[in-house]
């Protein structure tokens, strides 16, 4: 019985299981009042993003995101970065949503990779998020380009956009990030590198990325610094 059998079961009620059993699945549409539009820096637009970005046929682009917990006051977050080509994943924690933890968490992994960085860091494409404000700082040294979707457009980060879907298997939304240690967050992103994607031929995210770093030339020792 294929999965889609399967799922056209429960919807149908045949099962005794329904979408509230399901860590996704389809949920009722909400009506949303409309929103002002963000303004998008130009030059930075995903419009002007290379076409051979679009076919995922390198390696090196990426999507990123925050997944936020709580929203009271001043909280940590996760910000996740996700490989177009690969589906391989990196999760870190913020101290708060502002672009100094991002461009903070970048500077930390460049240090790590050196002359590396450019790359397997070759663009990056985001939302309009406050926290993704401080394009010069990320770009910094042009180590690598950034792109910014359109506001409102979390179709234009699909892979990343799933990930997050993912990672609230482990932390629902308005649970603090707090109640997480970094080791759990690692395990969370080993759990996700290691999950066969239907997309990849069910292999897994860390295996075709390891392949790919060899293909480009790059030793694979620098899966310990980036995982």
């Amino acid at each position: 019985v294929s999965h889609t059998t399967i799922y056209r079961w429960i919807y149908q009620g045949y099962l005794s299981i329904d979408n509230s059993n399901l860590p996704e699945g389809r949920r009722p549409k909400k009506d949303k009042e409309p929103k002002s539009k963000k303004p998008i820096i130009p030059d930075k637009s995903i419009e002007l993003r290379p076409k051979e970005i679009e076919s995922r046929s390198t390696l090196g682009h990426w999507e990123f995101d925050t997944v936020i917990g709580k929203r009271d006051g001043k909280q940590p977050c996760l910000l996740v970065f996700t490989e177009r080509k690969t589906s391989v994943e990196l999760i870190y924690k913020l101290d708060s949503k502002s672009p100094k933890e991002t461009v903070k968490i970048i500077d930390n992994i460049h240090n790590k990779l050196n002359n590396r960085f450019s790359k397997i860091f070759q663009s990056l494409t985001c939302d309009n998020g406050c926290e993704f404000w401080d394009w010069k700082g990320i770009e910094k040294d042009n180590r690598t380009t950034l792109y910014y979707c359109h506001p409102y457009s979390s179709w234009e980060r699909p892979q990343n956009e799933r990930a997050n879907r993912l990672i609230r298997r482990f932390i629902p939304k308005g649970k603090s990030i707090n109640d997480y240690s970094d080791d759990e967050i690692k395990r969370i992103q080993n759990w996700m590198n290691h999950y066969p994607r239907a997309s990849l031929g069910w292999q897994r995210p860390i295996d075709v990325f390891t392949k790919e770093l060899k293909s480009i030339g790059l030793d694979c020792s620098i899966l310990q610094k980036l995982f």
